[in-house]
């Protein structure tokens, strides 16, 4: 870890977690994503730094539009429906029993993404290649300030970064907030900050 230093665009609002860094450790895998760090902090918490690849699973308009991985479902549900990617903020982990299964991240956990001085509220909404980290919906893309839905709703299958930053808490699943899409994200609204704030400082 002593070779990883982060954006300096978004030291202000990672603050006391760029303090807590040097004594974080390493997993070393190789993923095949474009990564910098990927690493579990000294209290629990899954952090990586790299690419943010497009994800719109779930998203009933993927059905007929430019994205050949769409898939209708999500291995996360909200009221018994698919997470809509252009509705849900999300990221995507790697298959369970994988290289993350030490950090006890599972799927409906809250993950906070910071990209230089943003930072925006997800779930762990789907599971995805084995080998790879760091995805997110078009509705997170968005809440970063990045639109990938063009003209006619057509996909801009493109991803950002590098430097977007994901800090994962892990038990941090609430199932009554699966109860329905609004109950869902009224809780990341409320405890995806809170959780980020304690973090922080």
């Amino acid at each position: 870890m002593s070779d990883y230093n982060p954006d300096p665009a978004a030291s202000v609002t990672l603050g006391n977690i760029i303090n807590l860094l040097p004594d974080a450790t390493a997993i070393p895998h190789q993923f095949v994503s474009r990564l910098a760090c990927v690493c579990r902090l000294p209290g629990g918490q899954l952090y990586f730094d790299g690419d943010l690849q497009l994800d719109t699973d779930g998203w009933p308009g993927g059905r007929d539009n430019t994205d050949p991985s769409w898939q209708p479902g999500t291995s996360l549900e909200a009221g018994g429906a698919a997470l809509d990617a252009n509705r849900v903020p999300y990221i995507v982990l790697p298959y369970p029993h994988g290289p993350l299964a030490p950090t006890g991240v599972n799927l409906g956990d809250i993950a906070a993404v910071v990209h230089k001085a943003t930072v925006a509220f997800a779930v762990c909404g789907d599971h995805g290649d084995a080998e790879k980290l760091g995805e997110g919906s078009l509705k997170l893309f968005r809440q970063l300030g990045e639109e990938r839905l063009g003209p006619g709703d057509r996909i801009i299958n493109s991803g950002m970064g590098p430097d977007v930053i994901t800090v994962v808490f892990p038990g941090s699943r609430n199932n009554a907030a699966l109860a329905s899409e609004a109950a869902l994200l009224a809780f990341l609204a409320s405890k995806g900050p809170q959780l980020f704030r304690a973090l922080t400082g």
